[in-house]
Formats: structure tokens, C-alpha cells, sequence
């Protein structure tokens, strides 16, 4: 098997089981998690904050039954979202201010990947 082949391969691997965590994410917490609208608080840039295309992090302020919440931990958020962009957010029913960042669009894409790293590795191989 040439080299390429078996980085491929790896990669596979690595994604599947990437995938595999997830996947037992979203089925142990299936039920558990709740969504709400969100209002960006607190934005902070991975690098020097100039380069549009630096990932963004960012806190939320929301409301879950009558209560504001101010999210514990950032979650990635779009290069456009400012203090103040409205964005959609997901939390965990148990404790309301963690954001729970798991999603199915997630966890197909990266499963797509792994399996696609590892046909090709195999075929290249």
C-alpha cells in the first residue's frame, strides 16, 4: 500500500471514530437538549482578529422558560456574527446555561468524510 494510501486510510479511520462519538452523543443526549434564539454577547477571534477567515467564538445571553441565561462556554459562530446577531442556539435541558455544539449536519458530514478518506485510501492504496 503506497503512502498516500495509507494516510488516507488513517484519516478514515480517525473520522469514523470521530463519527462514532457523536453518533453516541446525540443518541445518549436525545431529549435532553432544547433550542433557543440567542443574542451574540461576547465575540472572541482565534489570531489576530484581522484575517475574515479566523474562526469566531462567542457567548450568548438567552431565555429558557422565563429565565436569562449567559451561556458558560462559546460556541463557534458565523465570520458575519457581531455583539448583538441573533442566532439560533441549542442548550442542555439539565443545565441550561452550557450550549450543547453536537449536531446531526455534524455528525453526517464528518461520517461522509471518514468513509469517503477510506474508500479512496483503499483504491489508492
Amino acid at each position: 500500500m503506497s503512502v498516500e494510501g495509507m494516510f488516507l486510510c488513517v484519516a478514515g479511520v480517525a473520522f469514523l471514530l470521530l463519527a462514532c462519538k457523536d453518533g453516541w452523543n446525540l443518541w445518549k443526549n436525545r431529549g435532553k437538549t432544547g433550542d433557543a434564539a440567542g443574542t451574540v454577547m461576547e465575540v472572541y477571534t482565534a489570531g489576530n482578529g484581522k484575517n475574515p477567515k479566523d474562526a469566531k467564538w462567542a457567548i450568548f445571553r438567552y431565555e429558557v422558560q422565563g429565565r436569562e441565561y449567559l451561556s458558560e462556554n462559546r460556541i463557534q459562530v458565523p465570520a458575519h456574527a457581531q455583539i448583538g446577531t441573533k442566532l439560533p442556539v441549542k442548550y442542555r435541558k439539565d443545565h441550561p446555561q452550557r450550549l450543547y455544539t453536537v449536531s446531526m449536519k455534524r455528525f453526517v458530514m464528518i461520517l461522509v468524510l471518514g468513509a469517503a478518506c477510506l474508500v479512496f485510501g483503499l483504491i489508492h492504496g
